[in-house]
């Protein structure tokens, strides 16, 4: 049996968000409410997805900018050649992070969301 193979993967790599966006289908949770995979175990799940072809990351949630190692998993994604975008309404941005999404600006974007309650 043959497998179609993507090579544009999105995951939600938190439920949390304390945003209740009118258009969002992801039924949020409260921060800090909900379980979260490890970053060693989001970096095995990357290694075999490029190990498969796999070349376009797409990282959102709940809000991606609460996950707490949010920045290893983006310079991670983007240190095994991942083209990587970010879907975030962007309250968390802090100056790491905007460093990070500055620095490899050519492989990872943002959308905001700001249509809120």
């Amino acid at each position: 049996m043959k497998i179609d193979f993507r090579e544009k993967m999105g995951v939600l790599v938190t439920l949390s968000c304390d945003c209740k966006c009118k258009h969002c289908y992801i039924d949020s949770q409260p921060v800090g409410s909900t379980t979260e995979l490890a970053l060693n175990v989001w970096k095995e799940i990357l290694d075999n997805y490029k190990k498969r072809g796999g070349k376009e990351l797409s990282l959102h949630g709940g809000e991606p900018l609460l996950y707490k190692d949010i920045d290893a998993l983006l310079l991670y994604a983007h240190k095994i050649g991942l083209q990587t975008s970010l879907i975030t309404n962007t309250l968390y941005l802090d100056d790491l992070l905007i460093k990070v999404l500055h620095d490899f600006s050519y492989t990872c974007s943002v959308t905001k969301c700001l249509f809120l309650l």
